[in-house]
């Protein structure tokens, strides 16, 4: 009997499937090549014939509520994810362009189809870092997903 998949994969799936429909036209300036989920090494791992990518990468999960708030039964969880934008040879304008197109997508369905209760907007930074200092993105943005489980199980 195959496990039951866990609602934070569900919603990295989701993520994924949402950014590899962005298309350019229409409403986006850009399309991405590759969607990668949790690509060690970011930037320096995409290979070189590919000009727009995007990493999804975890951060935390963490309770969301106080001690009062939890229960033995249901948690609510607050799932941080970084979502790296990689644009190799543009602009800065540019940039800034591949970073509204994923912002917006993002805003399409805070709850990425009813998995979550909702999305929140943490920051977005230029040239992400790795903890070695390398630069791994071009723009990370950073947002919780707040969603609930059972609690102690996937």
């Amino acid at each position: 009997m195959a496990l039951p998949n866990s609602l934070d994969n569900q919603i990295t799936a989701a993520m994924k499937t949402r950014f590899e429909s962005i298309a350019a036209g229409g409403d986006y300036n850009y399309a991405y090549e590759k969607v990668y989920d949790d690509l060690p090494g970011g930037n320096a791992s995409v290979p070189e014939s590919i000009a727009r990518a995007i990493n999804l990468r975890d951060n935390n999960q963490a309770l969301d509520g106080t001690r009062e708030q939890v229960n033995d039964t249901l948690h609510d969880v607050r799932y941080t994810k970084l979502v790296d934008i990689i644009g190799r040879g543009y602009t800065g304008a540019e940039l800034r362009k591949m970073l509204n197109d994923v912002m917006k997508s993002i805003g399409q369905d805070l709850t990425w189809g009813g998995l979550a209760f909702h999305t929140e907007f943490v920051n977005a930074r230029r040239n992400g870092r790795d903890a070695y200092e390398n630069i791994i993105s071009d723009w990370t943005i950073e947002i919780d997903i707040i969603f609930r489980k059972n609690a102690w199980s996937l």
